[in-house]
């Protein structure tokens, strides 16, 4: 008797794969903008628009505050941001500040389920949210003194094809520059400087005295002193060579809750 035997081949059928990508199949980034895309000149007005969300962008008013008064911002303070999205889809957003040549200027401090991003030039959301209306808040630190009116622009993403774009301008406070310069026993020398620099300045009574070298931008180069002391009149001097390159800077003097500005040039 003969058997009868079946032989099953089984043939692997490749399948292939592959995905497009465009503006109409953008991808939707719930954990965060990852940077240069918040609307702004100095990201080419990139927004959310761009790769990640699809859709078309509007404009909206309001959705920048701050704790930054109407006279404007003094130089090298912090203050408060807060962004408010609404809308009943997820939201998120990146925000940045940049001055009239569209230079980033001052700097940021996450909060509360926000990040920094563009090496820390602007801050985003750490996860997206439906909280309607959802409110984050950071801070700012402003950049020096002499740089004019400041610019935040934030783009703002709710769901895959919805942007709104804003933006909120404060001006640099004169009369902060004024009080920030009233001291006569104040001096820094030589201006230009190579090497060392002497900082001279009077203390009326004992307090904390801090002293501090900025960029420009509002970026802390060196702390250089940060400690008590006795009321009487002071004279210290700091090596600069390894603290900075060439350029224009601010020396920032501290004397209890008073604060005083003098730029430099260090050559």
């Amino acid at each position: 008797m003969m058997k009868k035997i079946t032989i099953i081949t089984c043939i692997a059928i490749p399948v292939i794969a592959y995905f497009t990508t465009n503006n109409n199949d953008a991808l939707s980034r719930s954990n965060g903008s990852p940077g240069s895309y918040s609307s702004s000149p100095g990201d080419a007005n990139k927004d959310c628009t761009y790769n990640c969300h699809g859709g078309s962008a509007s404009v909206v008013t309001g959705w920048i505050t701050s704790t930054i008064p109407v006279t404007g911002y003094v130089p090298l303070t912090t203050y408060t941001i807060s962004v408010t999205s609404s809308g009943v889809e997820q939201k998120g957003f990146e925000v940045t500040a940049e001055n009239s040549s569209n230079n980033k200027v001052g700097t940021f401090i996450a909060g509360m389920e926000t990040k920094l991003v563009n090496s820390s030039k602007a801050v985003t959301h750490q996860a997206s949210s439906a909280t309607n209306p959802k409110t984050w808040t950071f801070q700012w630190t402003a950049p020096a003194t002499g740089l004019g009116p400041v610019t935040f622009y934030g783009s703002f993403a709710l769901g895959k094809l919805i942007t709104k774009n804003t933006t909120y301008v404060v001006p640099e406070s004169n009369v902060g520059l004024n009080e920030n310069s009233t001291n006569s026993n104040f001096a820094v020398y030589p201006n230009p400087i190579k090497d060392k620099l002497y900082i001279n300045y009077s203390v009326e009574t004992a307090s904390k005295v801090e002293i501090y070298i900025y960029s420009l931008e509002g970026k802390k180069v060196a702390s250089l002193f940060n400690s008590e002391k006795e009321s009487g009149s002071y004279i210290q001097s700091y090596d600069l060579n390894n603290i900075a390159v060439q350029g224009v800077y601010v020396v920032n003097l501290k004397i209890a809750d008073k604060s005083f500005l003098k730029k430099i040039v260090i050559e």
